[in-house]
């Protein structure tokens, strides 16, 4: 996830608004929310994983257990159907030039639409790990040490990934006017279920959002240290997951 993010933060800073008199800036912004909240709903279903997980982890009982294995298995399954058969984004004639109209680059603003399967690849990496560790659950099991870190780093990534997604689209529109930014609220921000923040702050300047951005980009690298020491401590758990899953797919 975290490399994801780093990508999404490049093409962030590649968008720019400006006020227009007229209201075609809402085909741009009903375009940008339609992206944006398929991509908050499947935050979601990552959440409602991790959130059966940390269930199990406070009441180790062989319900929650199994509980906390249907619900991880089921969206890792769902994930990986969205993200075999979801089809590429496609631009509607014409929205090209009205997105130069309103200074952004179609290019990356297409790149931007098409991060979907990028974030569900990384949520599938993550729920993978975890479901390892469920799997190998029980009485004296060597790897609840690993699952409990593993679900912790999961739900601080979760925390720094909601506030840099704002951030995201902050930019995007940070330099729109009053009314034009009101439309973005409307449409994006409060129809959110998932990349929520608490009490957040829309910045009008880009600079002001970029310098958000770069703390939760320090946070994302932070938490990529930590994965990799995890990973190097934990060699042999992790090698024995990577058997087990190309046995699956063999099978």
């Amino acid at each position: 996830m975290a490399i994801v993010l780093s990508a999404g933060l490049l093409l962030a800073g590649c968008g720019s608004g400006g006020k227009k008199a007229d209201e075609d800036y809402k085909k741009i912004v009903d375009d940008f929310a339609a992206v944006t909240l398929v991509q908050d709903q499947d935050n979601g279903d990552y959440a409602k994983a991790l959130e059966s997980v940390g269930i199990y982890l406070k009441d180790s009982t062989p319900e929650n257990l199994k509980e906390a294995q249907t619900v991880v298995r089921e969206t890792i399954e769902k994930m990986e159907e969205v993200s075999g058969s979801g089809p590429a984004y496609e631009m509607e004639p014409g929205f090209s030039e009205l997105l130069s109209k309103y200074g952004f680059d179609p290019e990356e603003y297409q790149i931007n639409a098409d991060m979907r399967k990028g974030y569900l690849a990384g949520y599938i990496d993550s729920l993978g790990y975890l479901e390892y560790y469920l799997q190998n659950e029980g009485e004296g099991s060597v790897t609840r040490n690993s699952l409990e870190f593993t679900y912790q780093y999961d739900m601080e990534e979760q925390e720094d990934m909601k506030g840099f997604y704002y951030c995201g689209i902050n930019y995007w529109f940070a330099e729109w006017g009053e009314e034009e930014t009101a439309y973005v609220k409307q449409q994006v921000l409060d129809k959110m279920e998932s990349f929520t923040v608490k009490d957040p702050v829309w910045e009008n300047s880009r600079d002001a959002v970029e310098r958000k951005l770069t703390v939760y980009l320090d946070n994302i690298e932070k938490h990529m240290d930590k994965w990799l020491d995890f990973i190097g401590e934990n060699q042999k758990d992790l090698y024995e997951m990577e058997k087990q899953q190309r046995k699956k797919v063999a099978e």
